[in-house]
Protein backbone atom coordinates (compact mmCIF):
# COMPACT_ATOMS: atom_id res chain seq x y z
CA UNK A 1 0.00 0.00 0.00
CA UNK A 2 1.02 3.59 -0.54
CA UNK A 3 3.04 5.08 2.30
CA UNK A 4 4.53 1.81 3.57
CA UNK A 5 8.05 2.49 2.37
CA UNK A 6 11.33 1.72 4.12
CA UNK A 7 13.16 4.67 5.63
CA UNK A 8 16.38 3.86 3.77
CA UNK A 9 17.39 1.20 1.27
CA UNK A 10 14.94 -1.60 0.52
CA UNK A 11 14.18 -2.76 4.10
CA UNK A 12 13.51 -1.28 7.53
CA UNK A 13 12.42 -2.76 10.84
CA UNK A 14 8.65 -2.46 11.42
CA UNK A 15 6.96 -2.54 14.82
CA UNK A 16 3.26 -2.83 14.17
CA UNK A 17 2.79 -5.34 11.36
CA UNK A 18 0.12 -7.96 10.97
CA UNK A 19 1.09 -11.44 12.08
CA UNK A 20 2.41 -13.78 9.41
CA UNK A 21 0.60 -17.06 8.80
CA UNK A 22 3.60 -18.38 6.88
CA UNK A 23 6.94 -16.97 5.72
CA UNK A 24 5.56 -16.49 2.22
CA UNK A 25 2.71 -14.20 3.24
CA UNK A 26 4.93 -11.71 5.11
CA UNK A 27 5.33 -8.82 2.75
CA UNK A 28 7.58 -5.90 3.45
CA UNK A 29 5.04 -3.21 2.68
CA UNK A 30 2.29 -4.28 5.06
CA UNK A 31 1.77 -2.27 8.20
CA UNK A 32 -0.63 -1.15 10.90
CA UNK A 33 -1.07 -2.18 14.52
CA UNK A 34 -3.77 -3.43 16.85
CA UNK A 35 -5.24 -2.79 20.27
CA UNK A 36 -3.41 -3.92 23.43
CA UNK A 37 -0.12 -4.63 21.68
CA UNK A 38 3.15 -4.84 23.58
CA UNK A 39 6.08 -5.33 21.20
CA UNK A 40 9.82 -5.21 21.79
CA UNK A 41 13.01 -4.84 19.79
CA UNK A 42 15.81 -5.96 22.12
CA UNK A 43 19.55 -5.86 21.54
CA UNK A 44 21.98 -8.41 22.84
CA UNK A 45 24.10 -7.35 25.81
CA UNK A 46 27.18 -5.40 24.68
CA UNK A 47 30.41 -5.05 26.64
CA UNK A 48 31.35 -1.36 26.80
CA UNK A 49 33.72 0.97 28.62
CA UNK A 50 32.99 4.59 27.69
CA UNK A 51 30.03 6.76 26.83
CA UNK A 52 27.65 4.67 24.71
CA UNK A 53 25.57 6.30 21.99
CA UNK A 54 22.71 4.73 20.05
CA UNK A 55 21.58 6.42 16.87
CA UNK A 56 18.87 5.42 14.40
CA UNK A 57 16.32 6.78 12.00
CA UNK A 58 12.74 6.63 13.24
CA UNK A 59 9.28 7.11 11.75
CA UNK A 60 6.34 6.66 14.13
CA UNK A 61 2.59 6.77 13.60
CA UNK A 62 0.26 5.92 16.49
CA UNK A 63 -2.61 7.30 18.54
CA UNK A 64 -1.22 10.46 20.15
CA UNK A 65 -0.83 10.44 23.95
CA UNK A 66 -2.15 6.87 24.36
CA UNK A 67 0.04 4.55 22.26
CA UNK A 68 3.71 4.86 23.09
CA UNK A 69 7.13 3.93 21.70
CA UNK A 70 9.87 3.99 24.34
CA UNK A 71 13.65 3.58 24.13
CA UNK A 72 15.29 2.03 27.20
CA UNK A 73 18.71 0.82 28.20
CA UNK A 74 19.67 -1.67 30.90
CA UNK A 75 22.91 -2.44 32.70
CA UNK A 76 23.87 -6.01 33.62
CA UNK A 77 21.11 -6.01 36.29
CA UNK A 78 18.56 -5.70 33.41
CA UNK A 79 16.65 -2.89 35.16
CA UNK A 80 15.19 -0.66 32.44
CA UNK A 81 16.06 3.05 32.32
CA UNK A 82 14.04 5.22 29.94
CA UNK A 83 16.00 7.32 27.47
CA UNK A 84 13.15 8.78 25.39
CA UNK A 85 9.58 8.14 24.26
CA UNK A 86 7.41 9.09 21.28
CA UNK A 87 3.68 9.20 20.56
CA UNK A 88 1.58 10.48 17.67
CA UNK A 89 3.14 10.95 14.26
CA UNK A 90 6.63 12.07 13.29
CA UNK A 91 10.12 11.33 12.05
CA UNK A 92 13.39 11.78 13.88
CA UNK A 93 17.10 11.13 13.63
CA UNK A 94 17.50 9.70 17.15
CA UNK A 95 20.73 10.05 19.11
CA UNK A 96 20.83 9.11 22.80
CA UNK A 97 23.92 8.71 24.98
CA UNK A 98 24.41 6.70 28.16
CA UNK A 99 27.43 8.07 30.00
CA UNK A 100 30.06 5.71 31.36
CA UNK A 101 28.93 6.62 34.89
CA UNK A 102 25.46 5.22 34.12
CA UNK A 103 26.45 1.69 33.05
CA UNK A 104 28.54 -1.05 34.58
CA UNK A 105 30.42 -2.22 31.49
CA UNK A 106 27.38 -4.05 30.09
CA UNK A 107 24.51 -2.48 28.17
CA UNK A 108 21.36 -3.66 26.41
CA UNK A 109 18.93 -1.49 24.43
CA UNK A 110 15.20 -2.05 24.11
CA UNK A 111 12.53 -0.34 22.01
CA UNK A 112 9.01 -1.03 23.27
CA UNK A 113 5.74 -0.21 21.51
CA UNK A 114 2.59 -0.33 23.63
CA UNK A 115 -0.94 0.37 22.43
CA UNK A 116 -3.96 0.81 24.65
CA UNK A 117 -7.30 -0.95 24.24
CA UNK A 118 -8.77 1.24 21.51
CA UNK A 119 -8.17 3.60 18.60
CA UNK A 120 -5.80 1.64 16.38
CA UNK A 121 -5.84 0.21 12.86
CA UNK A 122 -7.55 -2.85 14.32
CA UNK A 123 -10.75 -0.99 15.21
CA UNK A 124 -10.45 1.51 12.34
CA UNK A 125 -10.18 4.66 14.45
CA UNK A 126 -6.51 5.16 13.48
CA UNK A 127 -5.10 4.73 9.98
CA UNK A 128 -1.38 4.33 10.65
CA UNK A 129 1.59 3.41 8.53
CA UNK A 130 2.69 0.93 11.19
CA UNK A 131 3.40 1.95 14.77
CA UNK A 132 7.12 2.52 14.22
CA UNK A 133 9.70 2.04 11.49
CA UNK A 134 13.38 1.94 12.45
CA UNK A 135 16.49 1.92 10.28
CA UNK A 136 20.26 2.40 10.38
CA UNK A 137 20.87 1.58 14.04
CA UNK A 138 24.40 2.34 15.20
CA UNK A 139 25.85 1.84 18.66
CA UNK A 140 29.19 3.40 19.56
CA UNK A 141 31.38 2.99 22.62
CA UNK A 142 33.26 6.28 22.64
CA UNK A 143 34.56 6.58 19.08
CA UNK A 144 34.35 2.83 18.35
CA UNK A 145 31.34 1.42 16.51
CA UNK A 146 30.24 -1.80 18.20
CA UNK A 147 27.06 -2.54 16.23
CA UNK A 148 25.30 -1.41 13.06
CA UNK A 149 22.04 -2.63 11.57
CA UNK A 150 20.43 -1.52 8.31
CA UNK A 151 18.17 -4.61 7.94
CA UNK A 152 19.05 -5.07 4.26
CA UNK A 153 20.16 -8.67 4.81
CA UNK A 154 17.31 -9.57 7.16
CA UNK A 155 14.80 -12.02 5.73
CA UNK A 156 11.33 -10.56 5.28
CA UNK A 157 9.26 -11.61 8.28
CA UNK A 158 12.35 -12.47 10.37
CA UNK A 159 12.20 -11.78 14.09
CA UNK A 160 15.96 -11.40 14.56
CA UNK A 161 18.84 -9.84 12.70
CA UNK A 162 21.13 -12.28 10.86
CA UNK A 163 23.89 -11.69 13.44
CA UNK A 164 21.40 -12.22 16.32
CA UNK A 165 22.31 -8.85 17.85
CA UNK A 166 18.62 -7.78 17.82
CA UNK A 167 15.44 -9.75 18.48
CA UNK A 168 11.74 -8.87 18.11
CA UNK A 169 9.37 -10.09 20.82
CA UNK A 170 5.67 -9.80 21.55
CA UNK A 171 2.72 -9.72 19.16
CA UNK A 172 3.55 -9.06 15.52
CA UNK A 173 6.96 -7.50 14.99
CA UNK A 174 9.22 -8.26 12.09
CA UNK A 175 11.89 -6.98 9.79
Amino acid sequence: PAGFTPIAGTKSLWLGRPACNSPTDCVLYTGAYGNDWDQFLVSREFTVSGNVTITFQLRYDSEASYDLLTLYYAKSDQVLHELKHWSGTGTEAVSQTVTAANHDGKITFLLQFESDNGFSDEDGFVDSKGAATVDNIQITDGAVTIDTQNFETSADGATNTPDFHWLCLGPPAAF
